[in-house]
C-alpha cells in the first residue's frame, strides 16, 4: 500500500507552485497525446499494483479507480483546458483514497461488525428464530440486527 501511496504522491501532489499543488502526471500529461497516453500508463501501474493486494480488489472498487482513470484520460485529451481540470482532478489520488477506505473498511471494521441480514437468515435456515411470536427479542446481546417490539417508555417532559 505505500507504493501506492509514493506512487499517487509523486504523480498527483510532489510540486508546489504558489500554494498549489501538482504532480509530473500534469506536467507530462501537458505534451498532446503522448503526455495523455504515459499518464494513463502511470495511473494503470497504480491501478495494477493495488489489485495486487492480499485478497484483490472487489470489482466495485475496481471499477470506480478504472473510471476514475478513464476520466482523467478522456478529460486530458481537450488542449490546455482538459490539462488544467486534469492537474484539478488528481486520480491517482482518488485512487489512492478508494483502497485505503476499502482496506479500512475490510481489516479495522469488517471484522468487528457483523452482517445481520446474513445472520438472521443463517438463524431462519437452522430454525433457531421463530418469525411468528411477536414483541420478542432473538436477538444476543450486543448483536446488530431489527429493533425489539418492547414497548420503549417516553422520555419525561
Amino acid at each position: 500500500m505505500n507504493s501506492v501511496k509514493r506512487k499517487a504522491y509523486r504523480l498527483d501532489l510532489q510540486l508546489s507552485m504558489c500554494g498549489f499543488r501538482f504532480g509530473w502526471a500534469g506536467i507530462i500529461g501537458l505534451i498532446p497525446w503522448i503526455g495523455d497516453v504515459i499518464s494513463l500508463m502511470l495511473a494503470l501501474q497504480i491501478l495494477h499494483r493495488a489489485q495486487t493486494i492480499e485478497g484483490g480488489l472487489p470489482a466495485s472498487v475496481n471499477l470506480r479507480m478504472l473510471s476514475n482513470i478513464m476520466f482523467d484520460f478522456g478529460i486530458g485529451l481537450i488542449p490546455i483546458v482538459g490539462d488544467l481540470i486534469n492537474i484539478m482532478y488528481k486520480c491517482n489520488s482518488r485512487n489512492f483514497i478508494l483502497l485505503e477506505q476499502y482496506l479500512i473498511k475490510k481489516y479495522l471494521l469488517g471484522a468487528t461488525i457483523p452482517d445481520p441480514v446474513k445472520n438472521e437468515v443463517d438463524m431462519k435456515k437452522k430454525g433457531a428464530v421463530d418469525t411468528k411470536k411477536k414483541g420478542v427479542d432473538t436477538k444476543k446481546k450486543g448483536e446488530v440486527g431489527q429493533a425489539s417490539t418492547l414497548p420503549v417508555p417516553l422520555p419525561p417532559r
